[in-house]
């Protein structure tokens, strides 16, 4: 990853939707059609100013499903969500805590599609299918955050897959490690592991 750059953000940042909860400690209900609510907690996950505007443009887009299908989905971001911020924090240790929207560049995009498994044919959908959802994710943030995206990472996020079909991009090709471990799994420094693989 490339050193902290300068940030240009928007001249007038839209403000979060009345609807979408206070996400302070980035714990938080949310209200479901029928039953009770959904917890969702990720104070674990640190990286406050990233985590934070993602979360809220979860909440934002689950909101708008009107049927039982709201849980399922809240939980599936959720789970993309995590695995993304796990991720980006063992990519990106020289940021600290302090990453933020405007740290994120393409190549961790395409570091983090080529963790997802392609071993069949249709788990080719299955990757496409994943990160079309992290790229929808990405592009609702920007609203919630005085971070902006370049102009590369905005086109990145246009266009989701980037790895061909079949096959994976040589890790080499990458300009920092994808993987550490002998499994294929990504560890933190210190021997940590980052998270749940995506793909599982």
């Amino acid at each position: 990853m490339s050193p902290r750059r300068v940030r240009f953000s928007p001249a007038d940042a839209a403000e979060a939707p009345a609807a979408v909860p206070d996400l302070g400690l980035i714990a938080f209900t949310v209200p479901m059609p029928s039953g009770p609510g959904e917890e969702v907690d990720l104070s674990d996950i640190g990286v406050p100013r990233l985590v934070r505007p993602f979360a809220k443009a979860v909440v934002d887009g689950v909101e708008r499903i009107e049927t039982h299908r709201r849980r399922e989905v809240l939980r599936q971001h959720v789970k993309t969500l995590r695995d993304f911020v796990l991720f980006t924090r063992m990519m990106c240790p020289e940021f600290g805590e302090e990453i933020d929207l405007g740290d994120l560049e393409p190549d961790l995009l395409d570091a983090y599609e080529a963790r997802l498994p392609v071993r069949r044919q249709a788990n080719n959908t299955s990757r496409r299918k994943r990160m079309q959802e992290l790229c929808r994710l990405l592009q609702r943030t920007e609203q919630y955050s005085p971070a902006s995206f370049d102009h590369a990472f905005r086109q990145r996020l246009d266009l989701p897959v980037s790895v061909g079909q079949g096959s994976e991009r040589p890790l080499d090709a990458y300009p920092f490690p994808v993987f550490d471990s002998p499994g294929g799994r990504g560890t933190e420094r210190g021997g940590q592991d980052p998270g749940p693989d995506p793909g599982g």
